[in-house]
Parts: structure tokens; sequence; C-alpha cells
């Protein structure tokens, strides 16, 4: 009976990880691959925001990100400044070209109205724990590699009605 109520226990414990931690429910988790200078490969879970308020929030208020988790923004061409504002961890910021492109990387200090925006055009922003980028060795010029959509055009921001939402989040949601 110990060992019965010892193995419920650790299975609750495992459960409230931040490792599992689900993202949003107006938002989608699925894996990014950047491709490093020399070839080699790292993996992040991003959460997509599928609403514009989802957008707007961002990662504000979040008091930990699981480690190879981050925060994928559809921009657009218009591009966008980033600002963290109510945001209670440091952050990173890599941001990326229509072609998937990294064209620019920033830390970002939490609970500052500093903003950030890209040294060049960029269509993607992907937020992550602070260092992060750094950890992994990404930089600039390292390449995203989107698995959706899966005829290689650019994402639409704020598109509630693209695939990659409309698969992932119910329709009340949007």
């Amino acid at each position: 009976m110990r060992r019965l109520l010892l193995a419920c226990a650790l299975l609750a414990l495992a459960a409230c990880s931040p490792d599992g931690e689900p993202p949003p429910a107006d938002a989608t988790l699925l894996p990014l691959t950047i491709t490093r200078g020399d070839g080699t490969s790292v993996r992040v879970e991003v959460e997509v925001p599928c609403t514009p308020e989802a957008m707007a929030r961002g990662l504000s208020g979040r008091r930990e990100l699981p480690e190879d988790r981050g925060m994928l923004f559809v921009t657009g061409d218009r591009g966008s400044g980033f600002w963290m504002k109510d945001t209670l961890i440091p952050l990173a910021i890599a941001f990326i070209d229509r072609s998937g492109t990294i064209v620019d990387v920033q830390e970002m200090a939490p609970e500052t109205t500093e903003i950030h925006r890209p040294d060049g055009p960029a269509y993607y922003a992907l937020e992550a724990n602070g260092g992060w980028f750094q950890r992994h060795g990404v930089r600039e010029g390292d390449a995203v590699r989107f698995p959706w959509p899966p005829d290689g055009a650019p994402l639409t921001p704020w598109d509630p009605a693209s695939t990659l939402c409309e698969t992932a989040v119910p329709a009340a949601v949007r």
C-alpha cells in the first residue's frame, strides 16, 4: 500500500513539473529546429499565440519557462518591437527573416520598458529563456526550420483561420 501511495505521489509531482506545463488555451505547442553554422542542430518547443490577445500577452506574468521552450511570434513584414513590462523572467529574443535566417539575437531584462527591435527586416521573433541562444551556440546567420505550413510559405500574422491554429486551438478561443 505504501508503494502505491509513493508511486501516486511521484506521478503527481511529475505532472506538476514545469517541463510538462501545457501552453495556454489560446496558443499551440510545436517543435522548431535551429541549424547552427557548423551544421549541428538544436530543438526547441515553441508556443505559438493564436489570437491577438495571446500575442500581446506573450510570456508576461510567467514565473518560469521550461529550459527548451519558447514562444514564436509571427509579426509579418510590418515587424514589431518587444518590451519586458510585466515579464518576470529574463528572456532572449531571436529575430528571424521570412526565409528562416536569424538576423539578430538580443538579451532582454525583466520588467523593463526598453523596446527591442531587430537590426534588419524580420518576419518572426522567437523568445526563450535569458541566455538560451548563447548556451546553445545559436547566433545570427543560423537557420530556423519550420515544420509548418507544408508548402513552406510564411505563416500569416494573427491569422485565426490558419491551419496551424485551426487544428490546435478550439474555435471558441479564436
